[in-house]
């Protein structure tokens, strides 16, 4: 934790049991914060800079975040995106494709591209902020995406030695290097490539008579 978080964090009342939340001050905050990476560069993103630009208090922020990482995180993969969440349809395929080129949605937003490299040093340096940070957007999504390919085994559409964990790293990570090194420009074609290679080593062989998923 930064020095002036530490001392913040000492001299800000703890708020009452039972306050409500105000969502219009998270909201406001998130914003701000969102613009400033795109503008300034995570490096250069500040607190300050996000309670000017938000109208909300310094103390009211770390209130809420203890962290400039986590507020990022908060931020740039906020409560509720159903990005990385696909459901089963029934079409392994289908599914795979509309997974990675979800991927790239994501990824490829710019307060994401902005943002990963600094709070990938920070995640680096800190290990327990990827304990904090992962549950937020990968706990959710692993699991959909992990009974997605179960349910593609038990049709006979995916081999059974597949491991989604596996799986999922290999869209996603794919996805987000290409970003990271390339940049936005080089993701045309990325999804439609990457499935197909992913589903060449993961499809089942096909049984006499069975009837695959649609492609």
């Amino acid at each position: 934790m930064h020095v002036e978080a530490a001392i913040l964090a000492r001299t800000i009342p703890a708020r009452p049991a039972g306050r409500p939340r105000d969502r219009r001050l998270d909201a406001a905050v998130l914003a701000a914060t969102r613009a400033l990476l795109v503008e300034v560069g995570y490096r250069d993103l500040s607190i300050g800079a996000i309670a000017r630009r938000s109208g909300v208090d310094r103390p009211a922020i770390y209130r809420r975040w203890r962290t400039k990482a986590e507020l990022v995180h908060a931020a740039i993969y906020p409560a509720g995106d159903l990005t990385l969440r696909v459901r089963d349809s029934g079409d392994f395929a289908r599914d795979l494709r509309r997974f990675a080129r979800n991927a790239v949605q994501l990824f490829s937003r710019p307060e994401v591209m902005a943002a990963i490299p600094g709070l990938m040093i920070d995640i680096r340096h800190d290990p327990s902020l990827r304990d904090r940070l992962s549950p937020r957007l990968e706990a959710s999504a692993r699991a959909d995406f992990a009974l997605l390919v179960e349910r593609a085994i038990g049709r006979g559409e995916a081999q059974p030695h597949i491991h989604p964990e596996t799986l999922f790293d290999a869209l996603a990570g794919t996805v987000f290097l290409r970003i990271v090194t390339a940049g936005p420009s080089a993701l045309d074609g990325l999804a439609d490539e990457l499935t197909a290679l992913l589903l060449h080593g993961t499809r089942a062989a096909r049984r006499p008579g069975a009837r695959g998923g649609r492609r």
